[in-house]
């Protein structure tokens, strides 16, 4: 008896391939044809005209619309392993803008999983909780977090009547004097640059000049033994 000869395992495998991607590729376009179809008919004949044209159910032909939808936007899956049921999930995700599955960043991880094994809907979904940020801890029963506390105060303050504010502090005579003090002073060592000539027309006559000359000295005598005390 001649004993049947094998095939190359690699050789079945990449036929095996071929099938399935023809496979994908035939309800993609089953997809794409329902869903051209039920574009041409009026309202109420689409489940008539699929129930004579389709021998599948209707959840399945609106799975292949789904695949086909997606297959559109992203025409690279004909060439990756997806299997159905993560095309089907990740087609019914387009028309929801909320749905995990309809966010780019899951859809290139997925797309990207999809080169080099196969991606069903349980992996699928396992790779979009994998990028989807983690949710905040709740606080423990009963404590108050800091962003709690501070809250409450503000509620409590705005709750109740407003606050007393403390009386302005009385000017003091050192707070009016000084300024004119130190800016007499300041106007002085800036004219002692200019020559003489330039200040012998002024109204004020030499005693009270003499005056205000003692008076500086005092207070640079005043400033020194403030300083020696210190």
């Amino acid at each position: 008896m001649t004993r049947k000869k094998r095939r190359d395992l690699t050789l079945i495998t990449d036929e095996l391939h071929s099938e399935l991607a023809r496979e994908a590729t035939s309800f993609i376009a089953i997809g794409a044809l329902l869903t051209e179809a039920r574009g041409q008919l009026n309202h109420g004949e689409w489940l008539p005209w699929l129930e004579e044209h389709f021998s599948e159910s209707t959840s399945t032909a609106e799975n292949y619309m789904a695949a086909a939808r997606f297959a559109a936007k992203f025409p690279i899956v004909t060439n990756l392993k997806l299997r159905p049921t993560a095309l089907y999930r990740l087609g019914r995700a387009l028309d929801d803008l909320d749905d995990p599955f309809n966010d780019r960043k899951t859809i290139k991880a997925i797309l990207k999983a999809a080169e080099t094994g196969w991606v069903s809907v349980h992996r699928a979904h396992t790779i979009a909780d994998a990028l989807r940020p983690p949710e905040p801890e709740p606080s423990p029963a009963g404590v108050e977090t800091e962003a709690d506390e501070l809250q409450d105060d503000v509620e409590e303050i705005l709750a109740g009547p407003p606050p007393e504010l403390p009386p302005a502090p009385e000017a003091t005579v050192h707070d009016v004097i000084l300024p004119s003090f130190d800016q007499a002073v300041a106007t002085l060592a800036h004219l002692q640059t200019k020559p003489m000539a330039s200040f012998v027309a002024t109204t004020h006559d030499p005693d009270r000049i003499s005056d205000v000359i003692i008076f500086l000295q005092e207070v640079a005598v005043a400033i020194q033994n403030r300083k020696a005390a210190a």
